[in-house]
């Protein structure tokens, strides 16, 4: 997690540009040098605060059309890029605006969308909304179902998804119908479909053809051989197969595994932060405590932690636990806790309410135990309580 750092750094001299004009140094200043920051927002080439601090309750980036989103007084508005508030700050809840001029915007409960001139243009009669997508369609949420619309606030494909997302660059949207996932297209024909080979989530098309992952075969033959091994050691943890939070189920080679989802134009990643191993005085076997980031194609991942225990001659993984996205891990303990109990600490930087993503900056510390759950007959990771830790004024 240091890398969000160093990013952070190497964005800062990447935005300074040098000019040999009577040997004096120049700096370009624009909105994309800036860091919304301490509600408002830091240039991170003249290395001061273009609109000041605590201006806002909240901030975040500026859009294409020169228009950023705020909070005010606990509700949403925008600001233009001399920080003043150009549309009120009345919305419940909000997005950015997308490329077409339009936003998601919340007003009592319900959802519509607002253009340039904060005017509603599309009433606000959803349920939930998202941004609009490249190719000019949102999805929206109408009588507990989503489905997608036009800009002109027209129902294109019908609302019967149990959940969806926004179209990608590939022209497909990832939904859920009846328990199970797939990509539709731009008409809202099924175009892959969500099944299982091996415990591994797959993806068919409409031929029954397995299209994702195209590496199936050598992923059931090497968990296979993982489910066998009797050493649990740094090798094992780095080559597991492990059940993610949002990637599913993947198979890492030397700590990490590259995806290419097929409906999402950027590459995830699934990376072990860190690990322990010990012995459990559930089992007495040994026991490892893995820290993964699962990042699906986002700035600010998220991560998350798991378990690895030897069973006879098996490594079982068990369930997974969200630590939420973009957090800072700083150092992972595995230890005999009071009355004699497997505890795990995990320290790390948290959020505090005014802290952008890019910056989380509340030290704490997360408990957790490794308990054995007598309904289901197999140990289980428990959340136990987070401790914030002080810090000097």
């Amino acid at each position: 997690m240091k890398k969000i750092v160093t990013a952070l750094l190497l964005l800062a001299v990447a935005f300074t540009t040098f000019t040999a004009n009577a040997g004096q140094t120049k700096t370009k200043s624009s909105p994309q040098t800036w860091i919304a920051f301490g509600g408002g927002y830091y240039d991170l080439a003249k290395k001061d605060f273009v609109i000041p601090p605590n201006r806002f309750n909240n901030t975040y980036d500026f859009a294409a059309n020169g228009l950023a989103l705020v909070i005010l007084n606990g509700k949403y508005g925008y600001i233009n890029q001399k920080g003043e508030l150009v549309i009120p700050a009345r919305f419940d809840n909000a997005w950015d605006f997308a490329a077409n001029g339009l936003a998601a915007v919340s007003l009592n409960g319900k959802w519509g969308y607002i253009n340039q001139k904060g005017e509603l243009v599309i009433p606000a009669r959803f349920d939930n909304a998202f941004t609009f997508a490249a190719n000019g369609l949102a999805a929206v949420i109408l009588n507990g179902k989503w489905g997608y619309i036009n800009q002109k606030g027209e129902l294109v494909i019908p609302a019967r998804f149990d959940d969806a997302g926004n179209f990608a660059a590939n022209g497909l949207a990832l939904v859920s119908l009846n328990g199970k996932y797939g990509y539709i297209n731009q008409k809202g024909y099924i175009v892959l479909m969500e099944d299982y080979m091996c415990d591994t989530q797959v993806f068919k098309d409409v031929a029954g053809r397995i299209i994702w992952p195209k590496d199936i075969k050598r992923i059931c033959n090497l968990k296979a051989k993982t489910k066998n091994t009797a050493n649990l050691d740094a090798k094992t943890i780095k080559n597991f197969t492990y059940r993610t939070l949002d990637s599913g189920i993947v198979t890492l080679k030397n700590g990490k595994c590259e995806i290419d989802y097929p409906g999402v134009a950027t590459h995830g990643e699934v990376e072990i932060i860190t690990y322990a191993i010990g012995n459990s005085s559930i089992t007495n076997q040994p026991v490892a405590i893995v820290i993964l980031l699962d990042n699906t194609g986002g700035n600010h991942p998220p991560s998350e932690i798991t378990a690895l225990i030897k069973e006879r001659d098996e490594i079982i993984q068990t369930n997974t636990i969200g630590f939420g996205q973009g957090v800072i891990i700083r150092k992972l303990i595995f230890q005999k806790g009071y009355d004699n109990k497997d505890e795990i600490l995990v320290s790390m930087f948290g959020y505090r309410p005014t802290d952008p993503l890019c910056c989380p900056s509340l030290p704490e510390i997360k408990y957790f135990n490794l308990v054995y759950d007598k309904n289901l007959h197999k140990i289980k990771l428990v959340y136990e309580r987070t401790a914030v830790l002080p810090t000097a004024k």
